[in-house]
C-alpha cells in the first residue's frame, strides 16, 4: 500500500481532474443537499485488487 499521504494526494488529483467543474451525471440525478448510496457487488467469485483504493476514493468524494 502506497503511504497515506501520497495516495491522499493521487487521488485528490485525480478526482479533481475527473470532476473538474462538476459531475454532469451526479448533477442530473441528485439536488445539491442530497447524497447518494453505492454498492459494488459481484455476482461471481473474484479477486479484487486495490480495494483499499476503492474505499478510499468514495470516502475522498
Amino acid at each position: 500500500m502506497w503511504p497515506r499521504h501520497l495516495l491522499t494526494e493521487l487521488i485528490r488529483n485525480a478526482l479533481a481532474e475527473d470532476i473538474g467543474a462538476g459531475d454532469i451525471t451526479t448533477g442530473a440525478a441528485l439536488r445539491g443537499d442530497e447524497t447518494g448510496f453505492a454498492r459494488a457487488t459481484a455476482k461471481t467469485e473474484l479477486i479484487v485488487a486495490g480495494i483499499e483504493v476503492f474505499g478510499e476514493v468514495f470516502r475522498t468524494l
